[in-house]
């Protein structure tokens, strides 16, 4: 994944071990600027690494099912089963599980929605066209960028 997405410092991928024996590695990946890490956080992070503690389970479809039924406290959630729907949920602004193991993920709604509105260039304006202007941060210019551009190069 990071080769595909150029190695890219605004594409998170956190690495945790949970279970009854930490033994399983999840990966949870999100696009920073996109993504509200608030949502990710408090309803992901925390959801898995406290939740799934005490669960002992072997089964590919288990602990999937597992995770999405007792886990995961958020409404949207779709399974992912081709790197092209990863993709797309990545540059979507979702949030994507994955385990270790497994060839399915899970897909969760994060998208973010705050921040400062992008406005209208003062200085250029245009006729036909999209009618935003970068900010003064970093971060929210490539969430734009990304938002308009949903390709992993």
């Amino acid at each position: 994944m990071k080769k595909i997405m150029g190695h890219s410092n605004d594409i998170i991928i956190r690495e945790i071990k949970v279970g009854k024996l930490k033994n399983q590695l999840v990966g949870i990946i999100y696009t920073d600027g996109l993504a509200d890490q608030s949502v990710v956080s408090n309803f992901i992070m925390e959801s898995l690494m406290l939740d799934i503690e005490s669960a002992d389970i072997h089964n590919s479809g288990e602990i999937i099912q597992f995770l999405k039924d007792y886990c995961l406290t958020i409404g949207d959630i779709k399974d992912i089963s081709s790197f092209t729907a990863l993709y797309n949920s990545i540059l979507n602004g979702d949030t994507v599980i994955l385990l270790d193991g497994y060839t399915k993920g899970i897909s969760t709604s994060t998208t973010n929605a705050n921040g400062r509105a992008i406005s209208e260039p003062t200085n250029e304006s245009v006729i036909r066209g999209p009618r935003e202007a970068f900010t003064e941060t970093i971060r929210t210019n490539t969430a734009l960028i990304r938002r308009k551009i949903k390709d992993p190069n």
